[in-house]
This record gives structure tokens, sequence and C-alpha cells, in this order.
């Protein structure tokens, strides 16, 4: 497939115009190639990827975070090691990094509608206050430490991390996967909030507000590389796709 067709049909799927005025979308490194035979889908690009990249060398690469946040000379002047990958994916590899970052996680049929199903939650609906939340409802009423365990169950998680201080009854749920605890103030209709990347302050502001809250790792977003595998399949099923999920959560001690 042209290579443009194919970005363009992604961008139907999660409009860069969703993403967050802060972030950067789109494309991060190196120049887009005429066609498209090989895809490699991570969350990260990074050292780690890099020598599968070297052998499956992929025409296109794309991930979840941006590989460049920020301006490119200020990032790689700072980041050695992103540097020297950014000159072996350009040079050596001669391909290009897009990033679909918070215009995915906005997206009707994005992260967060991609976790809610993992979490078979029922009547899937965006926020109106907050379009990137997700609002469903659990497959029964479930008390705080049930909902924890199920939760961990179907995300495949081996901690979570809880605020229980709300109702002691709880059905719908709201969730933004990764960094989202400070939308708690959007989940004004749910029993339980999940996020994740909770700071010390908005913890204590929950607690004060008496929300239930439970934080997940950021790297539940990993669901990111199969959902978007599927979809570049659906599009052109002649593409041969390297999905690489190499993150996990921190280990408990």
């Amino acid at each position: 497939m042209k290579t443009r067709q194919l970005i363009q049909k992604i961008y139907q799927l999660c409009p860069k115009k969703l993403q967050e005025p802060w972030d950067h979308c789109g494309r991060q490194i190196g120049k887009t190639p005429l066609e498209t035979k090989k895809v490699l889908i991570c969350l990260d690009f990074d050292s780690e990827v890099l020598p599968l990249a070297r052998k499956f060398k992929p025409d296109l690469i794309i991930t979840h975070h941006p590989f460049i946040f920020g301006t490119r000379a200020k990032v790689l002047k700072a980041d050695k090691i992103k540097s020297q990958i950014t000159r072996e994916v350009e040079e050596e590899l001669q391909t290009c990094i897009y990033s679909f970052h918070t215009c995915y996680d906005s997206a009707e049929k994005g992260m967060n509608y991609a976790l809610g199903k993992k979490l078979e939650l029922n009547n899937l609906v965006s926020n109106s206050l907050c379009p990137m939340m997700k609002y469903g409802e659990l497959p029964y009423t479930m008390s705080f430490s049930e909902a924890c365990n199920y939760i961990k169950s179907k995300l495949d998680l081996s901690y979570c991390l809880g605020l229980n201080y709300g109702t002691k009854n709880i059905k719908k749920v709201g969730i933004i996967g990764g960094g989202g605890a400070r939308e708690y103030i959007f989940a004004t209709e749910a029993d339980l909030y999940i996020s994740g990347d909770c700071a010390h302050h908005t913890r204590r502001e929950m607690i004060e507000r008496k929300i239930n809250y439970i934080d997940i790792p950021h790297e539940c977003e990993s669901v990111f590389v199969s959902e978007m595998r599927s979809y570049l399949l659906k599009l052109d099923p002649s593409l041969e796709i390297k999905a690489v999920v190499h993150e996990v959560p921190p280990t408990c001690y």
C-alpha cells in the first residue's frame, strides 16, 4: 500500500485534530517511504526494539508514545541514546517512525475503548465532559476488592493501587489508560475511576472527595499494539507486521 494512503487511513481511526495541544503526533523521524509492505508496531521505540528492527527491516515503524517529545534539536541534544537510535533509523534502516498518541487515546474506538472492551464493560460510551474517558458497566455489581481482582485478571496485571473511599457498590466505571489520574474530576457519573501515574497530591484530592480509584500501570496501553495490528490488516491483509510488546510493569518486591 502507498504509505501516505496508509497513514491517511490511520488518521480516519484517530484524527490528528484529537491530539492534545501539548502533544506531538505524526511523523517523528525519517523520510516517509513511497510504499509500505512491512510494519513494526510497539508502544515505544527504544534500544530494546532496535535489534528487532535491524533484523525485520520495516518500511514503517508505528508507536503509541511519541519518539520525539518536543523539538527534534533539543530532544536529540539532551538524549544521546535517542540521538544514536535516530541516526541508525534514518541512515541505516532508512525508515521512519509515526506516533499516534493522544489522538488515539481520544478516538471513539481508540485506547480507552479498547481497554473497556478488554474489561468486558457493557454500554461503553464517551464521557461528555472528557471525550478521552470512556464509561462502561461491569458485568455485575462488585465490592472494591472484587473490582480490583477483576481488573487485574482482565488486564493481566500483577498489581494495582487502590483508593477505597467512595460508594461500596461498584457498577459504573470510568477509564483513561496511561497518565490520566488528574481527570478524575470528570468521572462524576462513575462508581469507580481507573487510570494511572497518580501523584501524591492527586491522591489526597481524591481522598478528600471520597473517590473510588484504581491506579494501573502505564504499560496497560500495550493494547495499542494488537489493536493497531488488527486495524492495519483489515486495511491491507498483505502487510507483514511485527507486533512488539516488550514493556512490562515494574516488579513488586
